[in-house]
């Protein structure tokens, strides 16, 4: 009840009311805010639709990628670059990392295989062919 009557003394004041039209000014701006950035963010959903669609017809213009004659050209052209011989540093390089990626590709094919047949082993409660194939 006194919080009541101390409401009722500060609204007849001058800085009451204009606390008030304040208040509810900022309020109107804030919603006029959150509206216009809203409008906006359909707007450019729209223009970037209409973006990805012009891009994906554009696309189908274009001159697709081959593996040819011509292809194999421009490879040895840039291997001549940047490998100027057969022993030197960058063939040594180039080698590792090509022998690197093959073993790398082994390693997941066995891995593969040994997965699945733990996996089947599991499965059909085989515990003799668990114990063969995970050790």
């Amino acid at each position: 009840m006194a919080v009541l009557s101390k409401i009722s003394a500060i609204s007849q004041s001058r800085d009451a009311r204009l606390f008030g039209a304040t208040s509810t000014a900022a309020f109107l701006y804030w919603i006029y805010c959150v509206n216009k950035a809203s409008s906006q963010k359909k707007r450019l959903s729209a223009e970037d639709l209409k973006f990805v669609v012009n891009e994906k017809g554009a696309s189908s213009d274009k001159k697709k990628a081959q593996v040819n004659g011509e292809f194999f050209k421009s490879l040895r052209g840039i291997l001549n670059i940047l490998v100027p011989g057969v022993w030197t540093p960058e063939a040594g390089f180039l080698t590792l990392v090509a022998a690197t990626l093959i073993t790398r590709s082994m390693c997941d094919i066995w891995m593969i295989h040994n997965g699945t047949l733990i996996e089947g082993s599991i499965i059909s409660k085989d515990m003799n062919g668990f114990l063969k194939a995970s050790c």
